[in-house]
């Protein structure tokens, strides 16, 4: 008798344990998504997917740069938008900015995206893209910033995101890429992986991959937003 009180006293603290801890999850995620859309509301967020059109970028095997950045930035906008952001995009298909007859199309192209992120006015900016190298063992996501506080602050925490997704140890960088060098708002470049790298290259290829860079990247931009507070 004494026995099976025990037993039944036991279950139900180890119930009570457990539906306390799964409220307390709960909770904690309840809170993560209410912080999400507290910082994320309303503000102007441009979203840049890397070449497109006959400008295809790196390609390793038939697997082409520019339709991996496109679907990572889809995931991304998706991302945004969910959680209140007002999100712009350069591109929302296979195509480059340049007009049709222009002869120098990547420069046209670059100069566009640079300027339609200047009138667009945003918060912040990111520019995706993917990377390749000779050594074929190089891999994880690089994050490339502006030479300014603001900028290097978006870059460290996308940058540790990254690390954290590809088990990698990189730091950010500043970089000198065009879009960086001539927007006049706050903003990165991500190089989200090596092509070269075959595994990493089937992983970036993968839809759910591609949908856990995205949630990688909207993690850090709610932090960059919280740390700004």
């Amino acid at each position: 008798m004494v026995k099976n009180k025990l037993l039944n006293f036991c279950c139900c603290t180890l119930v009570c344990v457990i539906c306390i801890s799964f409220l307390f999850v709960f909770i904690k995620v309840e809170a993560y998504l209410n912080q999400e859309k507290i910082y994320l509301q309303g503000k102007i967020i441009y979203i840049d997917a890397g070449h497109g059109g006959k400008d295809n970028g790196a390609s390793v095997d038939g697997v082409m740069e520019d339709a991996i950045n496109m679907n990572i930035s889809g995931y991304l906008v998706e991302e945004l938008i969910s959680s209140g952001a007002y999100v712009l995009v350069s591109r929302t298909g296979d195509y480059d900015l340049a007009s049709m007859y222009q002869k120098n199309r990547k420069r046209e192209d670059l100069y566009n995206r640079v300027r339609y992120i200047n009138s667009s006015k945003p918060d912040l900016f990111i520019s995706v893209h993917l990377n390749t190298f000779p050594d074929e063992n190089v891999k994880g996501g690089q994050v490339f910033c502006q030479n300014n506080e603001e900028s290097k602050l978006l870059a460290e925490f996308v940058q540790n995101e990254m690390n954290i997704l590809s088990a990698a140890d990189r730091k950010a960088k500043i970089g000198d890429y065009f879009i960086l060098n001539n927007a006049n708002y706050t903003g990165v470049l991500i190089e989200c992986g090596f092509l070269s790298n075959s595994s990493e290259r089937k992983k970036l290829n993968d839809a759910g991959y591609q949908n856990k860079i995205a949630k990688r990247i909207k993690k850090a931009i709610v932090k960059y937003f919280v740390d700004l507070k």
